[in-house]
Order: C-alpha cells, then structure tokens, then sequence
C-alpha cells in the first residue's frame, strides 16, 4: 500500500508540471545558507524526468546558488489544500553544466518566463522602484537545477485517521513504511 502512495504522488506532482493552477506546482524550497543560516523560497515546478527528479529553472546569479554550492541537500515541501496532502522531500540538488542543453530548453520557454532570468541587476539588488528593472537580452543567467529525492514523507489528513508514510531511496528503488501521523 505504501508503494501505490509513492507512486500516485509522483502521477500528481507530474500532473503538476502541466497544470498551472495544480497546487503542487509551486512548492517551497530550504536551503542551508552561509553561517548556517536557513533560507526559504517559492519555487515553480517545470518538469520531471524519469518520474523523479525534479526539474525547475532560476538566475545563476540568484543567492540559492550560493547556498547549492556550499551545501547541495535541500528540503521541499509541498502542500495540496483540496487532499489535505503534505509532501516532504530530502533531494540533493544538481545543476545543469550542458550549455547545448540550456540553450536547448532556453529556445522551448516562453517569452514572458524568460524575462525573470534576463534581469541586469543581480536579483536581490536594491533598486527605488520596481519600474526600474532593467533587462538585457542574453540567456547567460539562465539556468536549470535538478533536484533528486533520497527521502520522502507524505502526510495525508483525514478521518477517522490521518495516514502518514515514509520512504528511503535505496539500491532497490524506494522503500517504505507507514509511521505515526
């Protein structure tokens, strides 16, 4: 039963990837920034490959970066409030070196996404206005982080008993195991 859990959620965060008002599209990310210090940020889900891992895009330039390249583990936390569902995720974070395959995904994205990552100031740059954004027109600070799950918990709500699963990613696949809500 705990196999069949695993696997509808990744159907549903799959699902996710295509619908944009699908509540598992965006989810939040932590990350252990400098001095050990952790940051939290809203991430949009854009892909997943062979059905877990975990495609999204951001600014090379963008503080997440930084922390990725001190300390690659990161903790996602997804949250659909129709199911009542909540998914917690262990992943190490991995970025896309390829320029052939950024590029490759560079030219398939949207003119109005693009514009996030052509920003000329560094995001987090203090500026007077928001109409004072200014953009370039290069793809140099785009690219795609991959995050891949070692461990997983799923919390569903519900009566008469919440159900609660926890799963291991070992040499066999995912292993998992019911434990107390």
């Amino acid at each position: 039963m705990t196999k069949k859990m695993l696997t509808n959620i990744f159907a549903e965060i799959t699902h996710a990837c295509k619908e944009k008002n699908h509540p598992y599209r965006y989810f939040y990310m932590s990350s252990c920034g400098l001095n050990g210090h952790i940051r939290q940020r809203t991430m949009v889900l854009r892909d997943v490959i062979d059905g877990q891992f975990l495609q999204v895009y951001t600014d090379r330039r963008s503080k997440k970066m930084t922390h990725i390249n001190e300390h690659n583990e990161v903790s996602l936390l997804f949250f659909n409030p129709d199911t009542l569902t909540q998914i917690t995720m262990v992943a190490y974070v991995e970025i896309e070196k390829d320029k052939d395959e950024l590029q490759k995904k560079w030219e398939t994205i949207p003119d109005f996404v693009k514009s996030d990552y052509v920003v000329s100031d560094i995001p987090g740059t203090i500026i007077q206005h928001p109409d004072q954004t200014q953009y370039n027109d290069h793809s140099g600070n785009f690219t795609i982080l991959y995050f891949i799950p070692e461990k997983i918990e799923i919390l569903q709500i519900k009566r008469p008993n919440n159900i609660r699963a926890s799963y291991e990613k070992t040499n066999f696949g995912w292993e998992g195991v019911y434990i107390t809500p």
